[in-house]
């Protein structure tokens, strides 16, 4: 017996042909199922940055700073709303499809008991030991405030022209105390600053 969660569909966008190509690539478990294998398939995902940014649309706010104001609470609730706004041409565009799919009974993203399993596995996995601490460079949105993946950036990335101006200096180390409402600047040299790095320090 197995599960086979496909990487599901957002319902809060059209499908297309793209996701038919990805349906049929991914539609091998029907051979395990023919041969008399219980193969289940169903999921619903309704997480993700396109759910919060189509959400912002819709009230006209923007932003971390504005969601907070009309309550965050308030826009969680939106944003699951918003999530099966397509479901009925989902289903629609499936069963055209062919695809193998229980879409009466799936899990939804959403509900608090498949968070909670999300949880547990990653405390499982933490307690035995495979879960570490890395460092990578991602793409950032300085207006989502987040770290976005490979399709979010896809969505709307393009190259600008940054017309500001660099200036280059020589530092040394020494402290300047500034008055009292403000903290105690330090200013390091280019190997200081390097050694830090290196031992894991930070400035603040």
């Amino acid at each position: 017996m197995g599960v086979i969660q496909e990487g599901p569909p957002t319902a809060n966008g059209l499908p297309h042909a793209g996701h038919a190509l990805g349906r049929t690539v991914k539609d091998f478990a029907r051979y395990k199922t023919m041969s008399g294998y219980q193969v289940l398939r169903k999921a619903w995902d309704t997480h993700g940055l396109p759910v919060e940014l189509e959400v912002e649309k819709q009230l006209n706010i923007r932003g971390k700073d504005e969601i907070e104001e009309y309550g965050v609470e308030n826009f969680i609730q939106k944003c699951k709303e918003s999530v099966f706004a397509y479901e009925s041409e989902w289903k629609q565009f499936i069963e055209a499809l062919g695809y193998w799919v229980d879409m009466e009974d799936p899990y939804v993203t959403l509900n608090n008991e498949y968070i909670e399993s999300v949880w547990n596995i990653l405390s499982t996995i933490h307690e035995k030991g495979y879960l570490y601490k890395g460092h990578r460079v991602v793409p950032y949105c300085p207006h989502c405030e987040t770290s976005l993946s490979s399709h979010e950036e896809a969505q709307g990335y393009k190259d600008v022209s940054d017309l500001s101006g660099t200036a280059k200096f020589r530092l040394t180390l020494f402290t300047a105390c500034m008055p009292r409402s403000i903290n105690l600047i330090q200013l390091v040299t280019w190997e200081e600053l390097r050694q830090r790095s290196i031992n894991g320090l930070y400035l603040v």
